[in-house]
């Protein structure tokens, strides 16, 4: 509606939204480098990070928010029917997604998961 105020929370999914196509960006960049030939001078994470401002801890997100909400879908069903899934299987399914990608990309291990759990659910 015309001259209606935006919620916060339509503001934050915005927000959001600009911030994961920020970072798919950026995912796709450095996709692009790893697929280039050995011996050619490839960038790393953190100056492609740097390019497109996001944090460099934050660009070791593997997970589009799409695929992220395909992983916390899994886990909360997993969870409702009492089987809550260990972090070995988190991050199995994790891979599993991302194996759904056209791009080969480097599969995640059970330490990643760890670190996913503490705060990285969106809902």
């Amino acid at each position: 509606m015309v001259g209606r105020a935006l919620s916060e929370r339509v503001k934050l999914q915005e927000r959001r939204h600009v911030d994961n196509t920020i970072m798919q960006h950026a995912i796709d960049e450095y996709l692009r480098e790893q697929e280039k030939p050995d011996g050619v001078r490839k960038r790393g994470c953190r100056p492609i990070a740097d390019k497109y401002g996001v944090s460099s801890s934050t660009s070791q997100a593997l997970l589009t928010h799409a695929e992220e909400q395909v992983l916390v879908d899994w886990i909360l069903e997993s969870s409702d029917r009492a089987l809550p899934p260990s972090l070995a299987n988190i991050a199995v399914h994790a891979n599993g997604i991302l194996g759904g990608r056209e791009v080969l990309v480097e599969p995640v291990g059970e330490s990643w998961a760890s670190c996913y759990g503490k705060g990285s659910f969106t809902q």
